[in-house]
């Protein structure tokens, strides 16, 4: 260790309080808003910030019973377990009284600079350190002795409040940077939508533009009910379900299953073709969660239920219809069929074969398909350029984190 820094345990430079042992609340331990403390949980801790309008409030009696854990302005929350493990935040100005769920413990009676402490626990160094108790675990938990255990490198004070300024400064410049680098991401992609809003748009107030609907000219068939059961991790025929779908990407990857020997008359009813366009049917209601489209490309594929293809004859081209298809002209006519409870929304095979869709030469159609391709590149290519900024200031994030706690900053 890097002359004039001295290694700590955890549990030498705070208190460390969970609810240890306990099980949750009860029904009649929760209350509304503003007639109780809230109860933080993991979700409820944001880019190390707060999220306080989705927390589950206590009542006071609940609260009360439990003093070692109210959080006080200066405490630390950390989640010890489940899938957000090693989120952090820096109590600062909690204007509600709070307690925390079994999920998370607090740090408390800091006795180094409370900035300092909370950027240090968010280092790669103690990470390394945690990752080495928890192991490979599928849900990864740590123990309050066990992070008590846990070493931290602490200078003098004036380098501890000299580092966090320096911390402080740099952040506030990468947060701006990432910012700006995810806004001209969203930018990019809304250039694209509005110039497809536009050709569309312009196409559909046209009295020349002709239009039909999807069941008078093309294929549409919905996928196949698959039994899970006769799925396998290998095989020669993919079978692609809803998770497996978004817009214009069909992604193999996510929990991919296989099926290898299976009827004619299945194979011929769930066999994808080249060019086909599948689009997903359920989701949640009135949020257009579903509807998304892709463009069939790749051979040995089977569709499954709650999905359907559409098939077109040769003289229309599955792209235009692609490019169409993410517009709110046709959203609007799709999602009309919507049914289902208040959780669950679903289009059933009207929804798509009664929609109207654009009628043009086919000389027509490839020329706007041209020109949307071209857009789309260029799309793709500032989305990339912008996703790997923001990675780019995340990496440099950790890097100062890095040099911060091995005596180099």
């Amino acid at each position: 260790m890097k002359k004039g820094l001295e290694a700590k345990k955890l549990g030498e430079l705070c208190t460390i309080k969970g609810r240890i042992g306990y099980r949750g609340y009860t029904k009649q331990d929760l209350v509304s808003k503003g007639e109780g403390a809230i109860s933080l949980s993991p979700s409820n801790i944001i880019d190390k910030d707060f999220d306080l309008e989705n927390c589950t409030y206590i009542s006071w009696f609940k609260y009360e019973e439990s003093p070692e854990i109210m959080i006080f302005n200066g405490d630390i929350i950390f989640v010890k377990t489940g899938s957000s493990f090693g989120k952090s935040a820096l109590v600062e100005e909690l204007p509600e009284k709070a307690t925390i769920n079994p999920q998370l413990v607090v740090f408390k009676n800091i006795t180094c600079v409370n900035k300092y402490l909370y950027y240090a626990v968010n280092s790669v160094e103690f990470k390394t350190q945690v990752n080495k108790i928890i192991g490979g675990t599928a849900i990864p938990t740590l123990s309050q002795a066990n992070l008590a255990e846990l070493s931290i490198p602490v200078p003098p004070l004036p380098e501890q409040q000299r580092i966090v300024a320096l911390l402080d400064e740099t952040f506030a410049a990468l947060t701006k940077v990432h910012a700006n680098a995810e806004r001209n991401q969203v930018n990019a992609r809304e250039v694209f939508d509005s110039a497809l809003e536009d050709i569309f748009g312009n196409l559909l107030v046209n009295d020349k533009t002709q239009q039909t609907q999807i069941g008078d000219i093309a294929l549409v068939q919905g996928g196949y009910s698959f039994k899970s059961k006769d799925f396998k991790s290998k095989g020669k025929y993919q079978v692609i379900r809803m998770g497996n779908v978004r817009p214009d990407v069909l992604r193999l990857e996510e929990n991919p299953v296989f099926v290898d020997n299976i009827d004619s008359d299945v194979l011929e009813r769930a066999l994808l073709k080249q060019n086909d366009v599948i689009i997903t049917q359920t989701g949640t209601k009135k949020k257009r969660d579903y509807g998304y489209t892709v463009l069939i490309s790749q051979p040995n594929l089977l569709l499954n239920q709650r999905l359907s293809k559409i098939r077109f004859p040769e003289n229309y081209l599955p792209k235009f219809f692609l490019y169409y298809s993410w517009t709110n002209f046709f959203k609007d006519q799709f999602f009309a069929d919507e049914t289902g409870t208040v959780g669950q929304g679903n289009v059933g095979k009207a929804g798509i074969t009664d929609t109207f869709i654009p009628l043009l030469p086919f000389t027509e159609q490839r020329a706007i398909v041209q020109r949307l391709d071209a857009l789309a590149k260029e799309t793709r290519r500032l989305e990339e350029v912008y996703r790997s900024k923001v990675e780019a200031v995340e990496e440099l994030r950790r890097s100062v984190l890095g040099k911060a706690f091995a005596g180099e900053l």
